[in-house]
């Protein structure tokens, strides 16, 4: 089996070399390369060009490089009887969740409008993260201390 690994807009070399790794003997391609449209037997994609499937006429499956297929369901010219596949990772399933729970956390905390009035607020974070070892860069509206660390004064 050819795959061919057209992933933009993410960049396409992290699966092409995973890929390569897993299956030494399987050619893998990115668009860039060319490859000749009868060998393509797996589209390794994250959407789909009107009319990018049907260049391929040995293709037997799709796949997603993300957790869902609606970018690639959305073509109208998808062939019905084309597999297509998604990716199933705990990790990204787990990602996915602290990221709805962020966006939750700072909408119900106003964390926007913590952020506009940080002044000193942020210097006192500052100085936490400092005293527990973490570096910190900030930028400030009004002249304040360039050091906060003990080791400054």
């Amino acid at each position: 089996m050819a795959i061919l690994v057209a992933s933009a807009p993410l960049p396409a070399a992290p699966y092409v070399d995973a890929l390569r790794r897993a299956a030494p003997g399987v050619p893998v391609w990115t668009e860039a390369d060319a490859p000749p449209p009868d060998a393509v037997e797996a589209l390794l994609a994250w959407r789909l060009r009107p009319g990018q499937v049907a260049q391929y006429p040995a293709l037997r499956v799709v796949c997603s490089v993300a957790a869902g297929t609606d970018k690639l369901l959305a073509v109208p010219d998808l062939p019905p009887a084309l597999p297509v596949t998604r990716v199933v990772d705990p990790a990204q399933a787990l990602q996915m969740a602290q990221f709805a729970l962020a966006c939750a956390l700072a909408h119900t905390r106003e964390l926007e409008r913590y952020a506009a009035q940080l002044g000193a607020v942020g210097q006192a974070m500052a100085q936490a993260f400092l005293a527990v070892g973490y570096p910190v860069a900030g930028w400030s509206r009004r002249p304040r201390p360039t050091c906060w660390s003990a080791r400054c004064r």
